[in-house]
């Protein structure tokens, strides 16, 4: 970017490899040094917080503060079955 020809930074004048940091099944950003996008965070603690509850659904939306029709939303949308 920094020899970029112009005052903007246009798309051209990004690294390539920044490209290749989508994935390739669904275009979002994957993890880079170590930040993840808010979804992913989201499913992986979605996930992390049902296998620690066994499974049970209704305890895991107490858990996370949210209603169940929302966690059922949510799982239905990540694909967590």
């Amino acid at each position: 970017m920094i020899f970029a020809d112009t005052k903007i930074i246009e798309i051209e004048n990004l690294p390539e490899d920044l490209f290749s940091r989508m994935t390739e099944k669904d275009n979002k950003p994957i993890e880079k040094d170590g930040i993840l996008p808010l979804e992913e965070a989201e499913k992986r603690h979605i996930i992390q917080t049902l296998e620690r509850l066994g499974g049970n659904k209704l305890l895991t939306a107490r858990h996370l503060n949210i209603a169940t029709t929302t966690l059922y939303r949510k799982l239905r949308m990540y694909g967590i079955e």
